[in-house]
């Protein structure tokens, strides 16, 4: 493999990984955001939309170090890649629970789907970046992913753009 090809497989690992994390982020935010609705829709009480996120979040940090070691004896790749199939699978479950209990459900295997992703997605970067320079700028992108999706109006790149015009006026 030459450099130019090494260069761009980095890039492509480093975007693909990021864009993971984007993900895990997005999904936590508009969930929360959309919990009135989810509430009104559901016509669930507090504690019904509470496990909402709950669920995700108890299943999500419990899976983290059960899913990096399988990420470790299974393969990174083939994990990152069963992650996002049933992050997405999951997510249409959740789009189309009938109750707030089965959105609950889906809520938390959702969270084992995160869970799955977000270690895969750190092994990856951590694998394919070793050197100082190269590793700090990947660490460095995925920091200014996670802080730019921590609000979803932030997330996209032109929004980026936007809101520097909108300062300097």
């Amino acid at each position: 493999m030459n450099a130019e090809t090494d260069t761009k497989t980095q890039r492509f690992v480093l975007l693909t990984a990021s864009a993971t994390y984007a993900l895990i982020t997005l999904d936590t935010n508009v969930v929360a955001v959309a919990l009135p609705s989810i509430a009104r829709e559901f016509h669930a009480g507090f504690a019904d939309v509470e496990w909402v996120v709950s669920a995700y979040m108890v299943a999500f940090a419990a899976s983290l170090l059960p899913m990096g070691a399988f990420a470790d004896r299974i393969g990174r790749k083939r994990m990152l890649i069963a992650g996002l199939a049933a992050f997405m699978l999951v997510s249409l479950g959740c789009g189309l629970a009938p109750s707030a209990f089965a959105l609950n459900i889906a809520r938390a295997a959702k969270g084992i789907g995160a869970a799955i992703l977000l270690t895969s997605a750190l092994a990856i970067i951590a694998n394919t970046f070793h050197e100082g320079a190269a590793r700090a700028l990947a660490w460095a992108v995925w920091g200014h992913v996670h802080g730019r999706c921590q609000r979803p109006s932030r997330c996209s790149p032109s929004s980026s753009a936007s809101s520097k015009s909108a300062r300097i006026r």
